[in-house]
């Protein structure tokens, strides 16, 4: 019988604490038999590091690599720059997954010739209690068909999690460092390299919304990173596939509308504050009447009639 091909999982851990245990586990429980888990330490401070080096020792599929704090994109190019495997997948090191999360994107590719694999995750409070679902269903998509779902942000999104990738890819294709949003910066460019990507809505990720809400809700000029990854992305689509702008602007609405409600309250930043106001202003319509582009930015795009002000609080306070 053929060997699997070895894959890679790349973890960047930094500062996690309870939440890095149980995420350990659901990789050494993982059902796919040629793997290799790198954990890249971000400089933690409280530990993690250390369970880290005491998970290596306990299991031959682990490897750690130490750095110096630089950011979860640093992390994650560490860890796809020493990833042996002929494919690279990740999680978040507070998240957990399913036995199956790598054989079931795996299968799918080798089932349907694709050279992505992607599967499905869910939101979860901490200490919630989680079940994975699984699900015959396979869409198999052309990049373009990809792009445009991933932009819509119905299926999957933008995170690199919940993906399979050639490692090869990766490595041409870093993500870019020093910016937070490096995800909405990066996975449109490898689906983009995809004759086939491949979609099962196999619920098999739990995604821990502890951290991600103060991503979401608090303001530092770093929020701005969010526009540029935008504005980059719309710009390549406009050049590649003008057929699937709509949806690009759909993406781009959404970024800018998260960036003036983490704005709400904030003194300043009013030359930046006034160019995504004014660009919301006028896409507000083509979303608002695009029945593609989920139900939260139509609801958004109708909000903006009441002004900036009261727009980024609302969506502060409801939609961010």
């Amino acid at each position: 019988m053929k060997e699997k091909p070895l894959i890679s999982v790349v973890v960047p851990v930094y500062n996690v604490g309870e939440y890095l245990a149980p995420s350990l586990d659901s990789l050494l429980a993982q059902d796919y038999p040629n793997l290799e888990i790198l954990l890249v330490d971000d400089g933690s401070s409280d530990g993690s590091g250390a369970l880290c080096d005491e998970y290596a020792a306990r299991d031959s599929r682990v490897r750690v690599l130490h750095q110096e704090n630089q950011g979860q994109a640093a992390a994650r190019n560490h860890g796809v720059a020493e990833a042996r495997g002929e494919y690279t997948a990740f999680i978040d090191s507070d998240d957990y997954v399913a036995p199956n999360y790598i054989s079931y994107m795996a299968g799918l590719m080798e089932e349907t010739g694709a050279q992505i694999g992607i599967c499905t995750l869910s939101e979860c409070e901490p200490g919630q209690e989680w079940h994975p679902v699984e699900s015959r269903e396979v869409q198999v998509m052309t990049a373009s068909q990809a792009l445009e779902t991933m932009l819509y942000q119905r299926n999957f999104t933008t995170s690199p999690c919940c993906k399979l990738y050639p490692t090869r890819w990766l490595q041409e294709t870093p993500f870019p460092t020093g910016r937070i949003y490096e995800d909405l910066g990066t996975i449109y460019k490898l689906l983009a390299r995809a004759e086939k990507v491949v979609y099962g809505p196999s619920v098999l990720y739990c995604y821990i919304q502890t951290k991600k809400s103060t991503m979401r809700c608090s303001f530092s000029p770093r929020a701005f990173d969010h526009k540029t990854s935008a504005d980059e992305l719309y710009a390549f689509v406009e050049e590649r596939y003008p057929q699937i702008l709509p949806a690009a602007v759909s993406r781009r609405f959404s970024a800018y509308c998260q960036v003036i409600g983490r704005m709400a309250g904030v003194e300043g930043y009013q030359a930046e504050r006034k160019a995504l106001w004014d660009q919301i202003c006028r896409d507000r319509w083509q979303v608002a009447k695009n029945p593609r582009t989920r139900v939260k930015n139509r609801i958004a795009a109708l909000l903006t009639l009441l002004g900036c002000g009261t727009f980024g609080r609302i969506y502060a306070r409801v939609c961010g």
